[in-house]
């Protein structure tokens, strides 16, 4: 069901580029022309011989679509062709682009709480998806199938959401009964917690992959929105010969701020010393202050706080069953 609805938002939120009928009829005239050469490509390799019928079909179809392209035009503006060529140009299969690179172009364009419905990424939405359903001996990542089931229960119903408003906005139909409470949801404010923007600072500690203890060096923004961080590992690492590494803000936790770090050992720690002694405290200038704070907060990671994450982050495999991991 995610996966068809996932589908479904994709193509309107795409279609708001080009909510004309033209556009419609020569996508859903490509789907029909796919579904005519499957059904070919099936008589001729499990019954040796194709249908006239599905040929003369095929023959119609190809008249039709190559009559909408021309009242097109323009087919760059097609973006959900696989190639923007006349179709006696196009290769025969597929018609369509793919549903990554469909999605790549409706997440450019999405409003906020519609990326929270698709998930930020192809990989986390349509290939989890896929992943569940198709069958797959080698994946041990099957954790926690309630808490699975019930992310899919929530993201269907935020998908379903989200394909009314856009489906309203595409027909100009007035929303009437239940819909009219659903449109006035803002899906244009973004998520309280949106796990793509984490707002790290250059020198903030993270938490990254396993978890192992980083420090952020840099930061880029992608075209969809997304922080990633430059992350230089400060004591183990997650594979020999990888010293710092890009990581989605998906892969990275907050341990400590420097900012915040720097400020509590002004405020606190300083200003403590000074006034138990009567006399002022000796300047420290902000770098010093932090890599004073870096060496503790390694040395604590070193006497027993890895340990601590690892017992209670890091899932560990429950091999006597053969399916699913220990998150404790």
């Amino acid at each position: 069901m995610a996966r068809k609805l996932i589908e479904g938002l994709v193509l309107l939120i795409n279609f708001s580029s080009t909510n004309e009928l033209p556009f419609y009829y020569h996508f859903l005239l490509l789907q029909e022309l796919d579904r005519y050469r499957n059904m070919l490509l099936d008589q001729k390799d499990f019954f040796s011989r194709g249908s006239a019928l599905t040929q003369k079909n095929l023959m119609l179809l190809t008249k039709r679509i190559q009559s909408v392209e021309n009242e097109i035009g323009d087919l760059s503006k097609c973006w959900y062709l696989s190639e923007t060529k006349p179709l006696s140009k196009r290769k025969e299969r597929p018609t369509t682009s793919s549903l990554r690179q469909q999605m790549k172009g409706a997440l450019s364009i999405a409003a906020p709480r519609e990326k929270t419905a698709l998930a930020y990424t192809y990989g986390q939405s349509y290939g989890e998806t896929s992943g569940n359903i198709h069958f797959n001996v080698t994946r041990l990542d099957l954790t926690d199938l309630r808490s699975r089931f019930s992310y899919g229960f929530a993201q269907c119903g935020q998908l379903a959401l989200r394909i009314i408003q856009r489906a309203h906005d595409l027909t100009r139909l007035k929303p009437e009964g239940i819909n009219k409470l659903l449109m006035r949801q803002d899906r244009n404010r973004p998520p309280n917690k949106a796990p793509t923007l984490k707002k790290f600072e250059k020198g903030d500690f993270v938490l990254a992959n396993g978890p192992y203890l980083g420090e952020v060096i840099d930061i880029t923004t992608s075209a969809f929105g997304y922080e990633n961080y430059l992350v230089k590992y400060l004591e183990q690492t997650s594979l020999e010969g990888i010293d710092e590494d890009w990581l989605p803000s998906f892969e990275v936790q907050l341990f400590m701020k420097r900012a915040e770090m720097v400020r509590n050992v002004r405020n606190n720690t300083l200003q403590m010393e000074q006034d138990e002694s009567g006399t002022p405290s000796p300047e420290f200038s902000e770098q010093e202050i932090y890599e004073s704070t870096r060496d503790a907060v390694m040395e604590m990671w070193r006497r027993g706080l890895r340990k601590y994450f690892e017992r209670t982050m890091i899932p560990k495999y429950k091999g006597g069953f053969g399916m699913g991991f220990d998150s404790a």
